[in-house]
């Protein structure tokens, strides 16, 4: 029986959550926007328009020089022809994007990176080349400690011709040529580049996001739209049967419920009839709970406690003191 008005007690509990979470199912609403951001970890950078994480879809990357992708170390990298760069930070905003060389040696991307920023914005540097073959470390590293080079895996230095050769300890390397670059010594701080296509920076800035006007149309124009919440729509019917289920549910439960009290209440009564027929040559005294407290001052003066329950002090008039013991529990006979 116990286990019975266990049961139908979790299967009421079971049915009250089911109503709750239709309820508010029904009620709850979702940021379409939500679903345009992407990351490859939880502290790595958002990745949505215009930028296309090409692991996440089997489509070809509609924009070539914004195709990003995840490593197994949940980084981000963004693709070039031959190689890749990892991604530090994306700016919506202000449209830029932080990039480092995860190998640490810009020179053998060095013209893969040239052809990849000329179609960003950027400023010219001047910047110097040394071989560093016979150079007397292995590594080179900032000051900060934030970039090293493996100077025999990748002898070429690459740095802002401004800079000193002897600050930087270069003194054993031989100087090769310097150039006019669109990048910048690398060693000092991450690359960061600006794109001008597709501009979404006034988008951004009004809390709102960017996409392409027409789908696929990577050459078009750009529109911005709000990032409003939508309501989830369930069906009527569905929550109509759903809660007329639960009430019935619910009302089988409280006639069964009713059922069990009123026959323990009976198999109490029973039991305390069969007591007083049992000692009745004692003549025993019948006294309701009501009783007991007015008797025992309502249960105020304790004398004992044992396995079973309390004995409380108390006097049926005022010649004649009892003890009262209330049990923990009725059980057994």
């Amino acid at each position: 029986m116990m286990a019975s008005v266990l049961l139908l007690q979790r299967h009421s509990l079971l049915m009250k959550l089911s109503l709750i979470l239709i309820l508010i199912r029904s009620g709850s609403a979702h940021n379409e926007c939500d679903g345009e951001n992407l990351s490859c970890g939880p502290y790595q950078p958002l990745i949505r328009f215009p930028f296309q994480l090409v692991n996440e879809t089997k489509e070809p990357c509609s924009y070539p020089r914004l195709c990003l992708s995840c490593t197994e170390e949940n980084e981000i990298m963004l693709l070039l022809p031959t190689g890749k760069l990892q991604v530090n930070y994306i700016d919506y905003e202000d449209q830029e994007i932080s990039l480092t060389d995860p190998e640490h040696c810009f020179f053998n991307k060095f013209m893969q990176i040239i052809k990849f920023v000329q179609s960003y914005q950027f400023e010219l540097h001047n910047l110097s080349f040394f071989n560093c073959t016979s150079a007397g470390d292995r590594l080179f590293r900032n000051r900060d400690l934030s970039y090293y080079q493996d100077l025999v895996s990748c002898p070429i230095f690459i740095f802002d011709s401004l800079d000193s050769v002897l600050e930087l300890d270069l003194t054993s390397c031989t100087k090769m040529f310097d150039i006019l670059s669109p990048i910048g010594s690398t060693y000092r701080s991450p690359l960061h580049l600006k794109w001008f296509k597709p501009n979404c920076s006034e988008c951004e800035a009004k809390g709102k996001r960017c996409k392409w006007k027409t789908n696929n149309d990577t050459e078009g124009d750009i529109e911005c739209f709000e990032c409003t919440r939508k309501r989830i729509h369930v069906p009527k019917s569905l929550i109509f049967a759903t809660t007329g289920s639960i009430f019935l549910g619910l009302v089988v439960t409280a006639v069964f419920k009713s059922i069990v009290y009123f026959r323990e209440k009976q198999e109490d009564q029973a039991r305390v009839d069969k007591f007083l027929d049992d000692y009745r040559a004692e003549k025993p005294a019948r006294f309701t709970y009501a009783d007991l407290k007015r008797i025992t001052n309502g249960f105020k003066e304790m004398l004992g406690e044992g396995a079973h329950g309390a004995v409380f002090r108390g006097k049926l008039s005022s010649e004649i003191p009892v003890a009262v013991k209330i049990l923990n529990n009725t059980e057994g006979e």
